[in-house]
């Protein structure tokens, strides 16, 4: 019930791709990731949200980059995924 950031902008990952398990109870779970981040979104939303927010930031991933895999459950609530660049705010 309440809201958590996750910000993985400057994250070392330790393998290709990484699982984050998010879920999100009448509260909120934002995860920010750089440009050259893969997101694969594959949550469940029972009258809330699960995505991963389109925004003005261009998309730089190659081959090689990171994937970062979110699954889980929002329950009356909202798990959202950004992408921003590795500076500056992360909202």
């Amino acid at each position: 019930m309440g809201t958590i950031a996750l910000d993985l902008r400057e994250a070392t990952f330790a393998g290709p791709e990484t699982h984050i398990a998010a879920h999100a109870v009448m509260g909120e779970v934002k995860i920010v990731v750089n440009p050259h981040t893969v997101v694969r979104v594959e949550g469940i939303p029972v009258m809330g949200e699960f995505k991963e927010q389109r925004g003005p930031v261009d998309r730089q991933a190659t081959p090689t980059s990171p994937v970062v895999r979110v699954t889980g459950l929002a329950l009356m609530g909202s798990v959202t995924v950004r992408c921003r660049p590795t500076t500056g705010r992360a909202d």
